[in-house]
């Protein structure tokens, strides 16, 4: 089996990701996975709603309107409380890894799931800490996974509109 990659891509806020995702779609490559993450979508002066209606996650809040194209392309989401990142929205298979735990990995408490998710994508503890200060910052990560000449394929299309772009072997 050849080994798997993941491509790491930072976009902002505002990026229209939902066409981005349906260029990665329409793409001849066979991308594995297709994910989107986002933090810090809320604040204490903001009203927000997330509800589970007819089996769809139902979003109110900022950005509200992208969150739901970007849940119509992709299969999975969630909103998921994570401490310390706190709110994270999420689409596509980075919902599963977040929902894992590796009990090994954490000694108190709950275990630092944004982290595993990232980790087990291939990420190092350096770009960790870096894509939590992105989430933090209002920023999408959009997550291509795959065979590493098919996340090469999907990184070029991503480069511009992305304000980093980074593959990692998983």
């Amino acid at each position: 089996m050849p080994e798997q990659h993941s491509c790491i891509s930072v976009l902002p806020d505002d990026a229209d990701i939902a066409s981005i995702i349906q260029s990665l779609q329409h793409c001849q490559t066979a991308i594995g996975g297709i994910s989107v993450l986002g933090g810090n979508v809320g604040s204490h002066n903001q009203p927000m709603l997330i509800a589970l209606s007819h089996d769809r996650i139902q979003y109110r809040g900022k950005r509200a309107a992208q969150w739901e194209a970007i849940w119509r392309l992709l299969p999975q989401a969630a909103a998921v409380w994570l401490p310390p990142s706190g709110l994270l929205l999420a689409a596509g298979p980075v919902v599963k890894r977040l929902l894992q735990t590796d009990k090994s990995t954490h000694a108190h408490g709950e275990p630092d799931r944004l982290a595993q998710a990232l980790f087990a994508l291939g990420a190092p503890a350096e770009s960790i800490r870096q894509y939590r200060q992105t989430l933090a910052e209002q920023n999408k990560l959009l997550i291509v996974e795959g065979e590493r000449r098919h996340v090469e394929a999907a990184c070029e299309l991503l480069l511009p509109a992305s304000q980093q772009v980074t593959i990692h072997a998983a």
